[in-house]
């Protein structure tokens, strides 16, 4: 057999018209592995088994469902999505989807199967991306075992993007990539056509989600440190560099070949300004990773995987350093690199453990702690899967289904967190003032930023926008009363930048308050449904009028039984009945 493994069948057209075609077994045979087959086979199932329960999650990223509602539209209308559809600040703005291919998948998954669907569509994908770790684990020497450390160590920071979204096909094409650069053998003055390769997955990446630039930022410190190699080894020659460029060329002219041209190429170029921009918000996925939890450990192996490199420096090549370096800083500098990281580098993790592992002794050792420690994770994994998340106190579905009940329509302020909810849940009914897509809203946004450094400011700001609807979440804060001073508890601030002369609370659910513009449309409703005194996060006010104004302790009766008569669950169920024993204890005394 020839150098390269699994060579597949001749393939002979007998009539002539074709010549003969040598066709290669996408996935080559690894090398055996060292010990019985079994024990490697057990391990391994074993960890495919805790990352498919650590990873199976019901939908709760708040982009997930401005991704569902994407691939939403694009199967109603039929064709892919250009401008934006959702919102009234920015409806009609020129918008390039750039992960269009993930958009056309999850829809029809959902229809399938909703959670369970998603669900194991993330476990799925999540596993397989171990299985080609794997793979790279062996062709580094590694085997079943030393995966499992790794895993295991950097699970936490691995599960950050194992999430219903378009990052999902990243992580396993990355992984693709890292095996096609562990397996690339360049001599020079030959590179081979790893540039063929390149040239598919990137252009099937630009499709799916912007990680592609991840892959450029890997396969471009692979590319410097083979150049750097070859001058410290005299080998470079003007043929030789041609050569790694077309391997570098071959993945950025791949990306070009898109639905949206040029705009899916620009998509991470406007980004890296907008991550440097300090007037634009930043958002906590643009930050560094932080050192605590599990990200603290992702940071510490990292950090010991360079350390264990420098110190066989006089063995040390190119190749491996800057990938390293690039890769370790890349996830420190910014939080949502880091799972791509913990790909890149379980590869020189394998090669500056494999001397220590190798060793009868430690390697006993590595295989009992192994098993041990996934005997006692599995069961912890498996026993936390949940089919369903309670979602009414991160989005607004109780406030949502109280909008749908009642054919409420019209265009909504909300949170910049809920807009993929609403998105997804209020499509065709209302529009909504900004999601998770960012730069469509970043005139809204900070409008919005602007109007939130004071009081006056704000109802500036409100009078600038159409708004009929507000879902406000609750707030840590409180807000002092611009009429009372120091004079009375703080308030809620929906009260302060909602006045009531304007804005009628009719409905609050879990998530927040629902709040309907005074006008002619929305009279009947608010007749019917308007609270006059209670709001859940003013009671410390509300409690220190009514002891004054017996009308108003009155009235506020009246509406906290109302409330606890409709929703008996409401998560303010104990602050209300509390609240209204002191109220009846002091009509009573009064009495």
């Amino acid at each position: 057999m020839p150098e390269y493994m699994g060579r597949g069948p001749w393939i002979e057209d007998k009539s002539g018209w074709w010549r003969r075609l040598r066709v290669k077994n996408p996935l080559p045979h690894l090398p055996p592995p060292e010990g019985p087959a079994w024990r490697e086979f057990t391990l391994l199932v074993l960890l495919l088994l805790t990352v498919a329960a650590a990873s199976y999650t019901p939908l709760w990223d708040p982009d997930s469902f401005w991704h569902l509602a994407i691939g939403r539209e694009m199967w109603q209308t039929g064709h892919l999505v250009r401008t934006e559809t959702f919102s009234f600040t920015a409806l009609g703005v020129p918008w390039a989807d750039t992960e269009w291919l993930f958009h056309l998948i999850a829809y029809p998954l959902w229809l399938l199967g909703g959670n369970t669907a998603t669900g194991l569509f993330t476990a799925a994908i999540a596993v397989l991306t171990i299985c080609l770790l794997y793979r790279c684990a062996r062709l580094a020497g590694g085997d079943a075992a030393s995966l499992t450390v790794y895993t295991l160590l950097m699970l936490g920071a691995f599960l950050a993007r194992a999430r219903f979204r378009p990052d999902l096909l990243s992580l396993v094409l990355f992984a693709l990539l890292v095996e096609a650069l562990a397996r690339w053998k360049p001599s020079p003055p030959h590179v081979g056509r790893l540039w063929l390769f390149l040239g598919v997955l990137f252009c099937l990446w630009a499709q799916c989600h912007g990680g592609w630039t991840f892959g450029l930022a890997l396969l471009g410190a692979r590319l410097a440190g083979e150049f750097m190699d070859s001058l410290r080894e005299k080998t470079l020659s003007l043929r030789y560099v041609a050569a790694l460029s077309l391997t570098g060329l071959a993945p950025i002219a791949a990306v070009f070949l898109n639905p949206y041209g040029w705009k899916i190429p620009w998509f991470p170029i406007k980004s890296l300004i907008g991550f440097q921009d300090p007037t634009l918000v930043q958002i906590a996925e643009w930050q560094h990773t932080p050192f605590r939890g599990p990200h603290a450990l992702f940071l510490i192996v990292c950090a010991c995987i360079l350390l264990l490199l420098l110190y066989k420096w006089r063995n040390l090549d190119w190749r491996t350093l800057l990938v390293v370096a690039s890769q370790a800083f890349l996830g420190w500098y910014w939080v949502r690199y880091e799972a791509f990281t913990v790909i890149a580098l379980l590869p020189p993790f394998v090669q500056v453990t494999a001397p220590w592992l190798r060793r009868k002794p430690i390697r006993r050792f590595i295989w009992g702690i192994s098993l041990a420690t996934i005997l006692v994770v599995l069961p912890i994994k498996v026993n936390g899967i949940k089919t369903a998340y309670d979602l009414t106190e991160k989005y607004p579905v109780q406030e949502t289904a109280f909008i749908k009940a009642h054919g409420i329509r019209g265009n909504i302020y909300n949170s910049y967190v809920c807009g993929g909810y609403l998105d997804w849940e209020l499509a065709g009914r209302c529009r909504v003032f900004m999601d998770g897509r960012y730069y469509p809203f970043i005139k809204a946004i900070g409008d919005y930023r602007k109007g939130m450094r004071s009081v006056s400011r704000f109802h500036a700001f409100l009078n600038k926008y159409p708004i009929d609807i507000v879902i406000y979440p609750y707030a840590e804060y409180k807000l002092r009363d611009p009429d009372f001073g120091r004079k009375v508890p703080p308030r809620d601030p929906s009260v302060v930048l909602f006045p009531p002369k304007d804005w009628a609370l009719v409905y609050f659910g879990n998530y927040g308050e629902l709040l309907l513009r005074r006008e002619p449309r929305n009279a009947e409703l608010i007749s019917r449904f308007e609270y006059h005194l209670l709001r859940p996060a003013d009671m410390a006010y509300l409690m220190q009028l009514a002891s004054r104004n017996v009308r108003d302790r009155q009235e506020l009766e009246v509406e906290i039984k109302r409330k606890l008569k409709e929703d008996p669950w409401t998560r303010f169920r104990s602050k209300l009945e509390e609240s209204l024993a002191k109220l009846e204890d002091e009509h009573d005394t009064a009495r």
